[in-house]
């Protein structure tokens, strides 16, 4: 009897995986030099991977986007299984909630993924960007800003919020969203491809860590308000 199966996923190699989640903005504030600079950002993110042999085995991208809907863009995989996106806006509001949330339902679904292959893992990250204040409700935020904290207080992921010329009041918004130990940063100007090397370098050193481990991360010359 011949059984045929069809999208049957199968896991290329058993290297313990990272998983990264990026959550994306690309609302009608974003057009123009911004989403040039986040789609060049990427671009730095997805080579700097590509020429390191060991973190291709290891680090899974996965891009949600969100306006006013949320799209996965990019399912979890790895660099040479993906091509890049090119990030269209098409305009809309800010449904930073829905990507977030989006992007923990991905998280659970990926490690449920791993434990049903024998794949082991370190903890996810979740990286929100955004350039402006979420249009959900105050109810939404509360709710959202519950799971993330409960989900870094459970070691179910890492979350680390990153604002793009944000105002106080954004700002404020992206630290209640965060855990108090991960407030959120502001990126300097529109320095994505400086963010994402960092990026890169960091999941190379997640990647060759202990779960526990306490892992120093390159200082952040990307961030404004360093002064190293």
């Amino acid at each position: 009897m011949d059984i045929q199966f069809a999208n049957v996923e199968t896991p290329t190699n058993y290297q313990e995986k990272c998983l990264c989640v990026l959550v994306l903005d690309i609302s009608g504030s974003m057009r123009g030099n911004r989403l040039d600079a986040l789609n060049e950002g990427l671009q730095t993110f997805y080579q700097d991977i590509k020429q390191n042999y060991t973190l291709m085995d290891a680090l899974e991208i996965a891009i949600i986007t969100f306006d006013g809907d949320v799209n996965r863009v990019l399912e979890p995989a790895l660099v040479d299984h993906i091509e890049m996106p090119v990030l269209v806006s098409t305009g809309g509001t800010t449904n930073l909630v829905g990507g977030i949330k989006e992007a923990i339902k991905m998280v659970e679904e990926r490690k449920q993924f791993y434990r049903d292959n024998g794949i082991s893992y370190k903890r996810p990250w979740i990286i929100p960007m955004t350039d402006g204040s979420p249009t959900n409700s105050w109810r939404e935020i509360n709710r959202i800003s519950k799971a993330v904290n409960q989900g870094m207080k459970d070691n179910s992921f890492h979350f680390f919020a990153i604002g793009v010329k944000v105002n106080q009041s954004a700002l404020s918004t992206l630290n209640k969203i965060s855990s108090p130990t991960v407030p959120a940063a502001q990126l300097d100007g529109i320095r994505f491809s400086d963010f994402f090397q960092w990026l890169s370098n960091s999941m190379d050193k997640v990647s060759h860590s202990r779960e526990g481990d306490k892992v120093e991360l390159e200082v952040p010359t990307w961030m404004l308000g360093f002064s190293g």
